[in-house]
């Protein structure tokens, strides 16, 4: 009898925490809603709850408050403007739940919030092509005739006669290397939804007194694999050779340009990683970290830079020996 009440007892309790994590996750998702301006930051939140939920109790109550949430959101502001919002920020809680009770890396668990991420968006975009009359074409890297007709409207309020022609001639290139990055910036917002849930996570939890969260290594120590700078020469020698060939693609163009971003990318944060670890072993050099950081975002060129750097101490391994060195 005693055992029989302990395990309604216990029952009980999971599911008044169950409640509890769903009732967290709605407000939140309530006020990303509602305060359209913070809504990023709001929803952010939404994943911790049902993460817990997942840790705390096992995955199905942690699907179960997943679900909770995404029918009050629906009941209170419809399909679309509620579990359409939330589902991604759901989805990232079972992740992130999921990892946590497998022991995966943090690197691992990253990867999998980003591939889930990515994985709603693409749902979402086509169930807007579908339903919703979003031109697809504009995931395939081209400009759509409604993109081209509102930049036209744009150029015409300030330029006139040659100025205008100069003017559509410059922008039109532009706007075409805009919409055949956007699978980078899918795959950069993708990766920030994975990552700061993760980051809120281990401050939080380490405050309910959970400290087995995998998290990164300290930024100073990070090491991204030699193979990406490979991989960047080879994007750049395929497109070389596909223009000596005559080939022209748009698929292969936004390919290898989203791959060669992504590339970039890469060594940039390598290079920024590079900069935090002379903070102690070469302070001169590290003293100028935030202002690097800071021009790298605002001139091309300092970014570059910053992106060879990262190149330099991949190819050289440079931290590596001078800390076997000291």
């Amino acid at each position: 009898m005693s055992l029989l009440f302990s395990n309604r007892q216990s029952r009980a309790g999971t599911l008044v925490t169950a409640s509890m994590c769903t009732a967290i996750a709605v407000v939140f998702s309530v006020i990303g809603l509602y305060i359209p301006v913070f809504s990023t930051l709001v929803f952010l939140i939404v994943p911790i709850p049902i993460a817990y939920m997942c840790l705390m109790g096992n995955m199905k109550w942690g699907v179960a408050v997943c679900v909770a949430v995404l029918l009050l959101d629906s009941l209170l502001f419809g399909v679309m403007s509620g579990a359409f919002a939330s589902s991604v920020f759901c989805l990232l809680g079972l992740t992130l739940g999921y990892g946590y009770r497998k022991k995966y890396s943090a690197a691992t668990i990253l990867a999998l919030g980003t591939l889930v991420s990515a994985a709603v968006f693409g749902a979402q975009a086509f169930f807007a092509s579908a339903f919703m009359g979003l031109d697809p074409s504009l995931f395939a890297g081209k400009v759509t005739p409604d993109m081209q007709q509102q930049m036209d409207s744009m150029l015409s309020a300030v330029y006139s006669g040659k100025e205008l022609e100069a003017a559509r001639a410059q922008s039109g290139p532009m706007l075409e290397m805009v919409i055949r990055a956007i699978p980078f910036s899918l795959f950069l917002v993708s990766l920030f939804e994975a990552w700061a849930p993760m980051l809120l996570c281990r401050i939080i939890f380490r405050r309910l007194g959970i400290y087995d969260i995998p998290y990164f290594q300290p930024f100073r120590e990070w090491q991204i694999p030699v193979a990406v700078i490979y991989i960047y020469i080879g994007v750049v020698v395929l497109k070389l050779a596909l223009q000596g060939l005559g080939i022209t693609s748009v698929m292969w163009d936004t390919m290898t340009l989203n791959v060669s971003l992504v590339c970039m990318w890469m060594l940039w944060l390598q290079g920024i990683s590079f900069l935090w670890w002379c903070r102690e072993y070469k302070p001169k050099w590290g003293s100028w970290r935030w202002p690097v950081l800071i021009a790298s975002f605002l001139i091309p060129l300092v970014n570059y830079a910053v992106a060879g750097l990262g190149a330099w101490d991949m190819l050289t391994g440079y931290r590596k020996n001078t800390e076997q060195g000291q």
